[in-house]
């Protein structure tokens, strides 16, 4: 695994968590807090967005865990569609514009000073 892409999951993981507090106000921001509950709220949420699903004990492995892999890619391509993005390429892609922008106009600051 990259190590970026441990960066880019973590963000999606951080994106997951954002829209599901608009259905759910009072849950964790931090999925790694998630328990019981949440996480057929998750599922459930899943299923009806995006017509997906991942098992509980696939939630404990890849989202309670901070392993050294990344889920497979159609795990990773259905939580991307969940988090409002065609695939994980388009999220990886459109994170790392990001990314590249915020630190291409820092040097651009910097080089004016």
């Amino acid at each position: 695994m990259q190590p970026e892409d441990k960066s880019y999951f973590t963000l999606l993981k951080k994106e997951i968590a954002l829209i599901m507090k608009q259905s759910y106000p009072a849950i964790s921001e931090d999925i790694a807090d998630w328990k019981g509950q949440e996480i057929t709220d998750l599922q459930e949420d899943l299923r009806i967005r995006v017509n997906g699903q991942v098992s509980e004990k696939w939630f404990y492995s890849h989202f309670k865990n901070s392993g050294n892999t990344l889920p497979r890619i159609d795990v990773l391509n259905l939580l991307s569609r969940y988090a409002g993005y065609s695939n994980w390429e388009e999220f990886k892609f459109r994170n790392g514009a990001n990314s590249s922008d915020k630190a291409g106009k820092k040097k651009e600051t910097e080089c004016s000073l």
